[in-house]
């Protein structure tokens, strides 16, 4: 008892000081909101500087209709340049909620390094079909030098059905972490393993598990962006801790952590675009941000998913009132 007392003293103290990802010139177990990166461009260094990478988005107001017949906000085109032009990867009209580009990298035989890139976007307003698609980019990079291995190895981060994302039926695309990643690399040799920098990829003891985060949200701790993307790649959102991570998002909305708070509902949603109390849950965040359109929207699928579960007369007044405030 006493050793899981002081395990938990250093997580809290952990939360405290730990720096951010996006500040760390480490390229390892990098997560990157791109809704959350500002308009200018991004930079992210290896220690030894072999690779210096800059993420720039375009927004683009291009507003389209989903589905259930509401207009969503507009999309964005994200390009990825590697040392000044070796590599430039264009991703167009990528929906504007919830998506954030993974990096891992590890190193081949010959001490070259291996690059990894998942764009994971997904968009929660489509209530039907595939909702997180994860496009990968796979590249060999020297200073003076890159080859793209994406078409040499096509299948590499495809599930057994030759699948990149992940589907409403509840499976989990198999990559979604970096340490499965990174076993995905070393199984087919493309990396190799018992190196110093495996240590940098993921260290999956000082990860907290979605339970014991929900436990610290509640007492009031909040968890930032970096925490939190931490916990998402050592335990993906599934069916099985789906209820502990929007208690996590319910807990941070509680203790006035609103960014926090609508980063992991957010991500939720592209997992579980189905449940229902999120929506509520980041309409309210939105509401307290002051980003009043996005708030509303939420409250139309809530009312909309209520409606359809036949709990119309269970919506609170205040969804119902503020769905109609006119915007100033």
């Amino acid at each position: 008892m006493r050793k899981i007392i002081i395990f938990l003293f250093l997580y809290i103290i952990n939360f405290v000081t730990y720096s951010s990802i996006l500040s760390d010139n480490e390229l390892a177990l990098s997560l990157t909101n791109t809704e959350n990166v500002p308009l200018n461009t991004k930079e992210f260094k290896t220690i030894n500087g072999d690779i210096d990478i800059k993420i720039n988005k375009s927004p683009k107001n291009n507003s389209y209709e989903d589905r259930s017949g509401f207009t969503m906000p507009s999309t964005q085109d994200i390009t990825i340049n590697i040392n000044d032009g070796l590599f430039v990867k264009k991703f167009y009209d990528i929906p504007s909620y919830g998506q954030f580009i993974k990096f891992n990298y590890c190193l081949d035989s010959n001490n070259v390094i291996i690059l990894s890139i998942i764009l994971k976007n997904g968009d929660f307003s489509k209530t039907f079909g595939a909702y997180l698609d994860h496009k990968p980019l796979l590249l060999k990079i020297k200073k003076d030098k890159l080859e793209n291995l994406t078409e040499k190895h096509p299948n590499l981060f495809k599930d057994d059905d030759g699948r990149t994302y992940t589907s409403t039926s509840g499976v989990v695309y198999p990559y979604i972490s970096s340490k499965s990643i990174l076993n995905r690399l070393v199984s087919k040799e493309i990396c190799v393993s018992n190196l110093p920098i495996d240590e940098k990829i993921i260290s999956s003891d000082q990860t907290i598990s979605p339970p014991m985060a929900s436990k610290l949200a509640e007492e009031g701790k909040n968890l930032p962006l970096n925490n939190l993307l931490e916990i998402i790649d050592e335990y993906p959102v599934s069916i099985k801790n789906v209820v502990d991570y929007n208690n996590i998002g319910y807990f941070l909305y509680k203790n006035k952590n609103y960014k926090s708070s609508k980063f992991i509902l957010e991500y939720i949603l592209q997992i579980f675009p189905k449940r229902t109390v999120a929506y509520i849950n980041l309409g309210d965040t939105y509401w307290k941000l002051g980003e009043i359109n996005e708030a509303k929207h939420m409250y139309k699928y809530y009312i909309y998913f209520m409606k359809k579960e036949g709990k119309e007369s269970k919506i609170p007044t205040y969804v119902l009132e503020r769905k109609t405030t006119e915007v100033k």
